[in-house]
C-alpha cells in the first residue's frame, strides 16, 4: 500500500482581508503572491515560504498575513493531526478604487507545475 502524505489546508474562516496593501506599491493596483505554509498540528503556521513575489513589498505583506492566519492541519493515516505543508496558494492584492472600502487581498489555491 502506498504511503499517503498529509496535506494541510487553508482554514475556511481565515481573515485574508486584514492583509495590508504595501506602502511601496503606491503605483501598483493589483498583484499576486504565491505562498506555501508549513502548519503545525495545532493549525498555526510554523513557517511560510514565498514561492512567487512580484516585488514592491507584496511578498513581505503576504508572508506577514499568512503567518497571522490559521490553517487546517494535516492528518495522518491514524487520524492524528500532524505537521504538514499546504499546497501552494495565491494571495490576490487588489487596490479598490472606490472609497471608503480598503483593499481586500484574497486567496486561491494554485496547481503545482511539473
Amino acid at each position: 500500500m502506498a504511503e499517503q502524505t498529509a496535506v494541510a489546508a487553508l482554514h475556511p474562516n481565515s481573515n485574508w482581508s486584514s492583509c495590508a496593501f504595501p506602502s511601496e506599491a503606491e503605483k501598483v493596483d493589483e498583484a499576486f503572491v504565491t505562498l506555501q505554509a508549513l502548519v503545525g498540528p495545532d493549525g498555526k503556521p510554523e513557517a511560510v515560504q514565498v514561492v512567487k513575489d512580484p516585488g514592491f513589498g507584496f511578498g513581505e505583506a503576504a508572508h506577514t498575513c499568512a503567518m497571522a492566519n490559521t490553517y487546517v492541519p494535516g492528518v495522518d493515516e491514524a487520524g492524528r493531526r500532524v505537521r504538514a505543508k499546504t499546497v501552494p496558494f495565491r494571495i490576490h492584492f487588489d487596490r479598490v478604487q472606490e472609497p471608503p472600502s480598503p483593499p481586500e487581498p484574497r486567496w486561491q489555491q494554485v496547481q503545482e507545475q511539473p
